[in-house]
């Protein structure tokens, strides 16, 4: 058995998968491809929390399969559709946190998504 102060340091199991997890998460997409991820995932968030904001569907299937065109290139098989799955996931989560996060601040949350979709160098995905 090692030491108290050995054990200590060593960090869970838990905690060890979901820091391999996070530092995988989105490796297999291009920086810009992540961030039209987490773009994707904010404005379906805004448009569940916040009143006068609606998601274009044509829009955000566009983004979407660029996104997913992109992390699929050169994949048949199995790993397609893991990595699709993978794409699902990395959006789904996403998403939750800017659920929660909108959630615990709605107020600052939507006045924020208000000034985004004003400010017109940002291209939104709202109607």
């Amino acid at each position: 058995r090692p030491p108290r102060r050995a054990r200590l340091r060593r960090e869970p199991a838990p905690r060890r998968r979901l820091g391999g997890a996070i530092g995988e998460e989105g490796g297999y997409l291009s920086p810009a491809a992540q961030a039209e991820l987490n773009v994707i995932a904010y404005h379906a968030a805004v448009a569940k929390l916040c009143e006068g904001f609606e998601i274009d569907a044509a829009k955000i299937a566009t983004a979407s399969n660029r996104v997913v065109a992109e992390a699929v290139k050169g994949l048949e098989g199995e790993a397609l559709i893991t990595r699709h799955a993978d794409v699902l996931i990395d959006l789904g989560t996403s998403h939750g946190i800017f659920l929660a996060e909108g959630s615990l601040h709605l107020d600052t949350f939507c006045a924020e998504a208000a000034e985004v979709r004003a400010d017109a160098a940002f291209t939104d995905l709202w109607r």
